[in-house]
């Protein structure tokens, strides 16, 4: 059913109404990827009511490690909006698609939200380093320290193998743990003199676990052996 004629749909009411001062918010974009920058969307904050005066906005953003907002932003007067840029933060954590809420509010208005996905773009990875890229064969042991991290699955234990391409010139635990709720762990690595002249090695060390992108590192290992002539 429909009416016929709307021309009695307007009318004056017997008293006098109070409309509340309030604002909106509207997102260019409810969904952006965490490597999107600082521009990753626009957001416009809107004011109803009397326009004379500047309106300063507060605003606010319920995951700062995911996504930013200027602390305020200023409706300047004769103006009803202001816009500006919301900033995707990119942690390097496979930590799965985060909401956030985006708030803005000002003196006598009522606030207004916008709610925003931001993607995860990043995928399990481990990453190996070292505290020296160089030892001396016949150092004391452990010789140098690994720092073995993970960018995903924080709240369980991770097992990883660990390898050396070179065994017998510097060796590795088989396996290392990264705790739960740690996203890194060390070891030692153990160089053994051969009392050869062999010149200097490059030694790979290799990280892998289920799930995970592997790593590794080079470790250059000196030879401390000279050449000995004998009659």
């Amino acid at each position: 059913a429909f009416e016929l004629t709307e021309d009695n749909n307007v009318s004056t009411a017997a008293e006098a109404m109070n409309v509340p001062l309030s604002l909106a918010l509207g997102l260019g974009s409810n969904v952006i990827p965490e490597n999107a920058g600082a521009t990753a969307t626009m957001a416009t904050v809107r004011r109803n009511g009397d326009l004379s005066d500047a309106l300063l906005v507060n605003l606010a953003s319920s995951g700062d490690d995911e996504a930013t907002v200027p602390s305020s932003a200023t409706i300047p007067a004769g103006q009803s909006t202001v816009t500006f840029p919301v900033a995707a933060v990119s942690d390097a954590l496979a930590d799965g698609n985060q909401p956030v809420t985006i708030t803005a509010s000002a003196a006598g208005h009522t606030p207004a939200t916008a709610h925003l996905t931001v993607t995860d773009v990043d995928t399990p990875q481990l990453t190996l380093s070292t505290d020296q890229a160089s030892i001396q064969e016949g150092a004391a042991n452990p010789a140098a320290t690994a720092i073995l991290t993970r960018n995903a699955s924080l709240d369980s234990p991770l097992v990883v193998i660990v390898s050396s391409e070179n065994s017998a010139r510097i060796q590795v635990p088989q396996t290392v743990t990264i705790p739960a709720g740690e996203g890194s762990v060390t070891f030692g690595l153990d160089a053994f003199d051969n009392a050869f002249v062999d010149g200097t090695q490059q030694v790979r060390i290799l990280a892998t676990a289920d799930g995970f992108h592997s790593a590794s590192v080079r470790v250059q290992l000196e030879d401390n052996d000279i050449p000995v002539l004998s009659l």
